[in-house]
């Protein structure tokens, strides 16, 4: 129940004239705070290791993260890991300078468990993080051979920017309808040099368990689709659904080839699935299809043979299998 009232709650809010200038008044009298999640770390370090697993070299190559949010983690994580030039994108500008200056303290507490992890210097972390003066955010950035670029939706085609050899995201795609995700992966099809890839983790769970876990992670797969629909009335709280299959399926449609497919199905969410009634757009999929609530994928335009079969057994542990 309780996440049903923070829908509403939520949902009244958006109603409100002027919400998203207060939210705007609300964030620079209330600063988001730059604390690094360790869930943060981890997907950076994995998609390292994914792409390393799949035979695609970081060292030197363009990379295009949209998405980035507030904090620009793992692009520092690739940075450390020595690839070139990296591209920021996000549909709302969220970074500032202060953030990111607080972020880089915060990253530089974390400098020895980076360089056992990349195998480089802490010193040299460390270093690279210790910011002093008044430098402007794109100085900062450039620091890191960085460059941000927002408000840009790379789905509405507005990138007119080089083409690049990666394209990474984490915990984005979730939130874009699946017309949008099928004009990005078109889109990024057109970005990636001839050899590029891409490297997403996807979250696809139920997003309100986060706030209420009375619910299971795959509750929302209960409601029909015009019922599901009404959630999204706040566009910040909409969640596609999408199982982790359909992406597959619409990279396969797109030409893109799976390198690396980590994804697995999570237990205790099969157990649910078997206790509820499911919607009928999912009524004749499997559970263990559904259960799968982390995608972590490497995918490569079709130019490039694929190294790793789908069904093939990750030598990495899922951070299903940790929690």
């Amino acid at each position: 129940m309780r996440w049903k009232l923070e829908l509403v709650r939520q949902s009244l809010w958006r109603l409100v004239p002027f919400a998203s200038r207060v939210r705007e008044i609300k964030r620079r009298l209330i600063p988001y705070k730059a604390s690094i999640n360790p869930d943060t770390l981890e997907h950076g370090f994995r998609q390292l290791a994914m792409l390393e697993r799949a035979g695609i070299p970081i060292q030197g190559r363009t990379i295009l993260e949209f998405g980035t949010g507030w904090q620009p983690v793992i692009p520092l994580l690739f940075h450390f890991a020595g690839s070139g030039r990296i591209y920021l994108v996000d549909r709302e500008r969220l970074m500032g300078r202060s953030l990111l200056q607080r972020t880089l303290c915060n990253l530089s507490k974390n400098a020895d468990e980076i360089a056992s992890r990349l195998n480089v210097d802490p010193v040299e972390v460390r270093a690279k993080c210790d910011l002093t003066g008044d430098a402007s955010t794109r100085e900062i950035l450039a620091r890191f051979d960085m460059e941000y670029r927002a408000p840009l939706d790379i789905a509405a085609g507005q990138w007119s920017g080089p083409s690049v050899d990666l394209v990474l995201s984490r915990e984005v795609l979730e939130y874009l309808r699946p017309e949008a995700i099928k004009r990005l992966f078109r889109e990024c099809n057109r970005i990636l040099t001839p050899t590029g890839a891409m490297c997403h983790i996807i979250d696809n769970s139920d997003h309100w368990e986060h706030i209420d876990h009375s619910i299971s992670r795959v509750n929302f797969l209960k409601y029909e689709d015009y019922v599901w629909r009404g959630t999204g009335l706040n566009p910040l709280h909409y969640l596609n659904r999408m199982r982790h299959f359909e992406y597959v399926e619409e990279l396969q449609r797109h030409g893109y080839n799976l390198l690396v497919d980590e994804s697995r199905p999570h237990q205790a969410s099969v157990e649910a699935l078997s206790r509820m009634r499911i919607c009928s757009r999912y009524r004749d999929v499997p559970p263990e299809d559904l259960a799968v609530l982390t995608s972590y994928f490497v995918a490569a335009k079709g130019l490039i043979e694929a190294v790793q079969r789908v069904d093939e057994p990750s030598t990495v542990a899922s951070l299903e299998q940790v929690a």
